[in-house]
């Protein structure tokens, strides 16, 4: 699995309704914890064990529209969502955060 670039507010709308699991980055270019954080993410994308769970990601600084969507005030945020709801998010760099958040999902 890979994680899939979401460019635009319908898209991203399409992509969290057809699937049940996704975590989101929401990251930024310039952003030294973002750049910390993203091979992490990346290598949980293609852990078999995340089968399940979609990955996207976000850059708020090309997407304002759907930053102010998700209401994001911080980078990087990662956000749950399940069945097409937030169940969860967070911000900072924290791999253990995000594989809680994956471990929860339902």
């Amino acid at each position: 699995m890979t994680v899939t670039t979401i460019k635009t507010l319908p898209e991203f709308k399409d992509f969290v309704s057809k699937n049940p699991k996704v975590i989101i980055d929401c990251f930024a270019e310039w952003c030294g914890p973002c750049k910390f954080i993203s091979p992490r993410y990346h290598a949980m994308a293609e852990d078999p064990a995340n089968a399940a769970v979609k990955f996207i990601q976000i850059d708020v600084d090309a997407n304002p529209s759907l930053t102010g969507y998700l209401k994001i005030t911080a980078m990087p945020t990662f956000i749950a969502f399940s069945h097409g709801a937030e169940a969860q998010r967070f911000s900072g760099a924290s791999a253990e955060k995000i594989q809680a958040m994956i471990a929860s999902l339902k």
